[in-house]
C-alpha cells in the first residue's frame, strides 16, 4: 500500500515539474516574440510622428531569422524615408527619385500594398 502512495506522488511530482517547465517554455517563446514586434510597433509609432531618427534597433537583441528579417526591413524602410524626404524637401528630386524606387522596391518584395501606393504617389509629386 505505502509502495502505491510512493508512486502516485512520484508521479504527481514529475507531472507538476513538467506543468511548470511547459509553463516556463511558453513564456520564452512568447517574449521571444512579441517583445521585438512590440519594440518595431513603437518605432512605427514614432516615424508616423515624423521622427525619422528613432533607434529602429535600440532594443534589438538577434532572435530568430524572421525576427531578424523584420528589423532589417524595417531598418531599410527607416533610412529610406528618412533620405528620401530629407532630398525631396532640399529639392533634390534626382536622389529623391532615387530613394523612393529603393523604397518601393521594399514595398514590393513585401507584398505591402499601402506602402506601394504611398510611395507612387510619392514619385508622382516629385
Amino acid at each position: 500500500m505505502n509502495f502505491i502512495i510512493l508512486q502516485v506522488i512520484i508521479f504527481m511530482v514529475i507531472m507538476l515539474a513538467l506543468v511548470i517547465f511547459t509553463l516556463f517554455l511558453i513564456n520564452f517563446t512568447v517574449k521571444s516574440i512579441i517583445t521585438p514586434i512590440t519594440d518595431l510597433c513603437e518605432v512605427v509609432k514614432s516615424m508616423t510622428n515624423d521622427d525619422l531618427d528613432a533607434d529602429v534597433t535600440k532594443n534589438y537583441t538577434p532572435n530568430s531569422e524572421e525576427i531578424n528579417q523584420l528589423y532589417q526591413s524595417f531598418s531599410k524602410l527607416k533610412f529610406i524615408m528618412k533620405y528620401a524626404n530629407e532630398e525631396f524637401f532640399s529639392g533634390n528630386d534626382a536622389q529623391a527619385l532615387i530613394n523612393y524606387s529603393n523604397a518601393l522596391n521594399l514595398y514590393l518584395e513585401l507584398n505591402q500594398k499601402e506602402g506601394i501606393g504611398v510611395t507612387y504617389n510619392n514619385i508622382g509629386i516629385v
